[in-house]
């Protein structure tokens, strides 16, 4: 399985797009599967928002699998039976001993995701329409096409604080370097 999550990153991340391209096309093989089923006429799966999060989707599952895989990798289960020997349901379970321990693999998986996606370009520019921009398109407009350097700079900071902010909330929340081992007690 660990095989599997980690397909996306055998191929370049340009060759990919393109294939989705192919893939969510009116003439491709999704397309036409979507239009076998759906009544109401052709839907259009690609230049809109569903093709950008079908191919963010696709290019950043492994980075939210992987830190949660390692989590559990390490998981006593047997936690898991003693709450159900002392009368917890799944759900209580679930919220009471899984998730606490998940807790910093969900995190970091989170955190790693919004980092890449937020100032993720090819796959917006590519898959994307023109009417719903990202903030990396924005960037690139400003600078490239209208020449506004100032307001380019601008976003790009603002983009640099919001991220560094969303790490500071989730390292007071989570502590990364207690997880990760920097933290040392005296």
């Amino acid at each position: 399985m660990l095989l599997l999550v980690t397909i996306p990153f055998w191929t370049n991340l340009l060759v990919r797009n393109y294939a989705w391209l192919i893939i969510l096309r009116e003439g491709g093989w999704l397309g036409m599967a979507v239009d076998a089923i759906w009544p109401f006429g052709p839907v259009q799966l690609l230049y809109n928002d569903v093709a950008v999060a079908i191919g963010l989707t696709y290019s950043f599952l492994p980075f939210m699998i992987l830190p949660v895989y390692s989590v559990f990798e390490k998981f006593d289960w047997r936690l898991v039976e003693a709450a159900h020997d002392l009368g917890a349901t799944r759900a209580p379970a679930l919220r009471r001993v899984i998730l606490p321990v998940a807790m910093p693999g969900i995190l970091a998986g989170s955190l790693l995701v919004f980092i890449l996606a937020v100032g993720y370009y090819i796959t917006p520019a590519l898959l994307g329409g023109r009417t719903d921009i990202m903030v990396a398109l924005l960037i690139d407009e400003h600078i490239s096409q209208l020449f506004n350097w100032g307001m380019g700079a601008a976003l790009a900071f603002i983009l640099l604080f919001v991220t560094l902010g969303v790490f500071l909330v989730a390292n007071r929340v989570v502590g990364f370097d207690r997880i990760l081992g920097g933290g040392h007690e005296a």
